[in-house]
């Protein structure tokens, strides 16, 4: 049985997340992981976001370099217009999915559409760091430029 049929059949409170959890602690199925992402991101397509995040947050941390899954679960939070979490997250799968520079980027972004413009210069200062070369040269000045046009 695909893990996530239950979540896909009926998204309510009685999905079993524990059950779900169970089933790919240790060593990852990186089939059923697969499986999850997809079902995540068939809620959010469906407005379901709640159950999108619940699947997705799991991929994430069972496989944090599966970046496409922190994309995904900030994007929920996006979808419901929480821009600090989708910082959040944006910034933990930054820190978890091996520094990977969009990620990083996205959430500068999304902590200035929280209104935190100190956070995001301070975290857009600690990727430029970090950053190996100019493949985001452009973007990162973008959104510095950005932050000193949102400062009072």
């Amino acid at each position: 049985m695909n893990i996530a049929t239950p979540l896909l059949d009926q998204p309510t409170a009685e999905f079993d997340v524990t059950a779900a959890v169970r089933s790919v602690i240790g060593e990852p199925a990186a089939a059923e992981l697969d499986e999850l992402l997809q079902a995540g991101e068939e809620l959010m397509t469906r407005g379901e976001t709640r159950y999108a995040a619940d699947a997705l947050r799991l991929v994430a941390l069972a496989d944090p370099l599966r970046i496409e899954a922190w994309h995904a679960l900030a994007a929920c939070h996006e979808q419901d217009g929480d821009h600090a979490a989708a910082a959040d997250v944006y910034e933990l799968g930054y820190c978890l999915g091996g520094e990977d520079e969009p990620l990083g980027l996205l959430a500068v972004r999304a902590r200035l559409r929280a209104g935190d413009a100190d956070a995001a210069l301070a975290l857009l200062d600690a990727i430029e760091e970090c950053a190996a070369g100019d493949d985001h040269e452009t973007a990162r000045a973008a959104l510095r430029s950005l932050i000193q046009r949102s400062a009072p």
